[in-house]
């Protein structure tokens, strides 16, 4: 292979690379000079929402805010979890109050989210947080999982 086909085929591969960092740099740019209005976060968990009389659901259940550093030498993005935040957010606001089966739910699982300790990404951390603890709030003939 000649040296340029070498250089294109590299050249072609660091595409996909460029413009996912041109894309965070371009978010973090736009929260840095518009923090009123814009933050970056993380979304995590799957919120999948069927309720009879509601429009179907289906995104992240929680956020947990981040913090963008560019090395001014390198030009390198390190992102990590803002040292400010506690916990993280419930994102339950899309639906409205009578979707819940009690009305207790809600609260209950924004504050167990702005309590959460573990790493953000520990996936079973996550499906705990996300857990409904309250027999009603299961979908009929779904039974409790079981542990260990």
């Amino acid at each position: 292979m000649s040296q340029w086909n070498i250089w294109a085929a590299e050249e072609k591969a660091a595409i996909p690379v460029r413009e996912t960092y041109r894309e965070i740099f371009g978010a973090h740019v736009e929260s840095s000079q518009n923090a009123e209005e814009s933050e970056l976060v993380l979304g995590l968990g799957l919120l999948a929402w069927n309720k009879l009389n509601h429009d179907p659901v289906r995104r992240h259940m929680f956020t947990l805010k981040l913090d963008v550093h560019v090395d001014a030498r390198t030009g390198q993005l390190v992102i990590s979890a803002d040292p400010e935040a506690v916990g993280l957010k419930a994102e339950l606001d899309m639906l409205e109050p009578e979707a819940f089966p009690t009305r207790e739910l809600p609260q209950k699982t924004e504050e167990r989210a702005a309590q959460f300790s573990a790493p953000a990404l520990d996936r079973t951390a996550l499906q705990d947080l996300g857990s409904r603890d309250d027999p009603r709030a299961r979908p009929r003939g779904a039974l409790p999982r079981r542990r260990g």
